[in-house]
């Protein structure tokens, strides 16, 4: 019995044995593997322990840095607001200078306006005053002198009528002699000199008479004179062709001296003066007329 459990014993222990060495085969290359990664991570841990070993030294370096930029700043800060200080005060005192040389103009310039105020109302007021007593002056020249030279014109155009009545007379009395001369001696002749004179000289009278007042002396006459002379022309075949504010084509036969007008349309074109007459002799031209024309 005894031997049995003995054996048995020895059996089991045998089996333990056996086991263990079977276990201890395979757990083995655990362990190894396990230390190999063991191994590593201790390898690891120290490269990070070095790189947070460095990191912190950088850390400490910019820290350094940032703090000597703070310091460096700060002492800007302080020369900044030193210098703003000097500046505002200088400013302060500058203003304060100009304010009062400002004050000091001011006043001088307000003494100085209110002179030459005082000075240009006095030079107004004389001025006023040497206008007026000019202006009655001149206001009284000119009302004489406009008298004399409306009596003037006055005189010189009753003269002037009277010349022409008797110029009038004097060309009436010679056609009536030629007329006479003609009739008695049974002859005609073509000779027109004295007719186209007579033309030209009514004309410059009716030309005058346009600018006369109608009341001057002796303009009556000399209007009942033309037209007597100008019948008389007619009763001998000759015609003058009254041209004066009819309207002018360059088709016309006339000597033209034409000048522009703005009071006239464009392309409008008047008789406005008549400076020879056209004159017809039994209706056949024997003056082409002179005209003056104004040309819008």
């Amino acid at each position: 019995m005894k031997n049995n459990l003995f054996f048995f014993i020895t059996l089991l222990l045998f089996l333990s044995a056996t086991q263990l060495s079977f276990a201890q085969t395979q757990i083995t290359p655990e362990i190894k593997d396990l230390e190999d990664r063991l191994s590593k991570i201790e390898t690891t841990n120290n490269h990070l322990k070095t790189v947070l070993q460095q990191i912190e030294k950088n850390n400490k370096v910019v820290k350094n840095e940032l703090n000597s930029i703070k310091n460096i700043e700060e002492g800007h800060a302080a020369n900044i607001a030193s210098i703003r200080n000097e500046l505002n005060a200088k400013i302060s005192d500058h203003k304060a200078a100009a304010e009062t040389k400002i004050k000091n103009v001011e006043e001088t310039v307000s003494k100085n306006t209110l002179y030459w105020m005082m000075a240009v109302f006095a030079i107004a007021l004389l001025s006023i005053v040497l206008y007026g007593l000019i202006r009655k002056q001149l206001t009284k020249k000119s009302s004489d002198l406009s008298d004399n030279i409306q009596q003037t014109k006055k005189v010189l155009e009753e003269e002037g009528i009277k010349m022409d009545n008797k110029l009038i007379e004097l060309l009436g009395t010679q056609m009536q002699l030629i007329k006479s001369e003609q009739k008695s001696s049974n002859t005609k002749t073509d000779d027109h000199a004295l007719a186209l004179k007579v033309a030209d000289e009514v004309v410059r009278i009716q030309n005058n008479l346009v600018f006369m007042n109608s009341e001057t002396k002796g303009l009556k006459q000399l209007v009942a004179a033309v037209k007597r002379i100008q019948d008389n022309l007619e009763a001998n075949g000759y015609e003058l062709v009254d041209m004066r504010n009819k309207p002018y084509d360059e088709g016309m036969s006339v000597i033209a001296n034409i000048k522009p007008d703005d009071t006239l349309k464009e392309g409008e074109q008047i008789i406005t003066r008549i400076i020879k007459p056209q004159v017809n002799y039994k209706g056949v031209m024997i003056q082409q007329a002179q005209v003056e024309v104004n040309a819008g």
